[in-house]
């Protein structure tokens, strides 16, 4: 599980957020990723996605036009592929 400092290192345009919201925000986002589908080499991945698209939309990132106007945010695509990888059995190879 990846801590809020690996998190800034990966997502440097989270730096000014605070530790606590970044926490939080990884915290939901592997509940949302369960290592029990999602394959251990892009588990952790997956899970800085999710939390940099929630941080992106909220209140915090809204001002840093990492989303546009119908929601979606810099990190969807890359998500995206991700669950594809998943949903496709999970294979990185």
């Amino acid at each position: 599980m990846v801590d809020p400092s690996a998190f800034i290192e990966n997502y440097p345009e989270f730096t000014n957020a605070p530790t606590d919201l970044i926490q939080n925000e990884l915290n939901n986002a592997y509940a949302l990723t369960p290592a029990s589908l999602w394959p251990s080499a892009i588990i952790d991945q997956g899970a800085q996605l999710r939390a940099a698209q929630a941080l992106a939309l909220s209140p915090f990132g809204r001002g840093m036009a990492l989303a546009n106007e119908e929601g979606k945010t810099v990190y969807d695509a890359r998500l995206d592929r991700l669950v594809a990888i998943v949903a496709a059995g999970g294979s990185t190879t």
